[in-house]
């Protein structure tokens, strides 16, 4: 009960921050700027008459929208964590009657879900612009596909949303958690080129894994020609999902667990 008056605050101040500002203008101009390309060029890329051509425009800009999610996941962490302990913010809330766990559980679910609503207003958004400019979605397949590739975004940022908040705890000052998380993020990027190990490119990439192992494997959700059916997608994506999700799981309570041992 504790944790959910703190993620409350969190939603409430980090909604108001001038990075979320910053964020929501880019994503609404990507919105923009892939409704207006697809609208000019959705019918060469796909075959004339496809009904699938509304995910050819969310696959367009899918990839540049993970990017900047999760970007957007790891400056939550260090705000919520590494500029709250270099501000005192931390050490306030741990005078009050709260569990450590409280503090930083709150905190991690606060941004959460600041990242699943900044989600599904860009898909929203997204999808009106293409169906404006172009095509809406033709039958409640396409509907179930939009909705899990929020699902899955959602799922990839709150790993990397703790990732941040363990290094954030771990280390002492904003300035290296941000280092630090810089630093993962070009390493996620890193393991994506030919010399990384197919182990490796799954553990520590989440482009990795959700870009090919969930969205690309053997059955494409993006795929036009011919058009693929969600519950066939659904069927070899599932391992890949839970494996993510579980990887979320295990750095919250990391986190959690770093927290309870470190000072603030």
């Amino acid at each position: 009960m504790r944790a959910l008056i703190i993620a409350e605050n969190e939603f409430l101040r980090l909604l108001r921050h001038p990075v979320i500002i910053i964020f929501v203008i880019v994503l609404c101009a990507m919105s923009v700027i892939s409704a207006a390309g697809q609208s000019v060029h959705g019918p060469v890329t796909v075959s004339v008459g496809n009904p699938y051509v509304f995910m050819d425009g969310i696959g367009q800009i899918y990839y540049f929208t993970t990017l900047v999610f999760w970007s957007l996941a790891l400056c939550l962490g260090v705000v919520s964590v590494s500029i709250d302990r270099s501000n005192g913010v931390l050490r306030l809330l741990l005078t009050k009657p709260l569990y450590r766990r409280d503090v930083i559980a709150g905190k991690f679910f606060g941004a959460s879900a600041v990242l699943l609503a900044l989600i599904m207003f860009h898909l929203f958004l997204a999808s009106l612009l293409l169906t404006i400019a172009f095509r809406g979605p033709e039958n409640f397949d396409i509907v179930l596909k939009v909705v899990s590739i929020g699902v899955v975004l959602f799922i990839s940022c709150t790993f990397t949303l703790g990732i941040a908040m363990v290094l954030g705890t771990v280390l002492k000052d904003a300035l290296s958690a941000s280092i630090a998380c810089i630093s993962y993020f070009f390493l996620g990027l890193y393991v994506e080129m030919p010399v990384s190990t197919e182990w490796l490119r799954i553990i520590l990439s989440q482009s990795s894994l959700v870009n090919y192992w969930i969205f690309d494997n053997e059955v494409n959700i993006f795929l036009n020609n011919p058009p693929s059916i969600f519950s066939v997608w659904l069927g070899v994506a599932m391992p890949y999902i839970i494996f993510l999700a579980l990887e979320a799981l295990a750095v919250f309570l990391a986190a959690c667990l770093l927290f309870n041992r470190e000072e603030a």
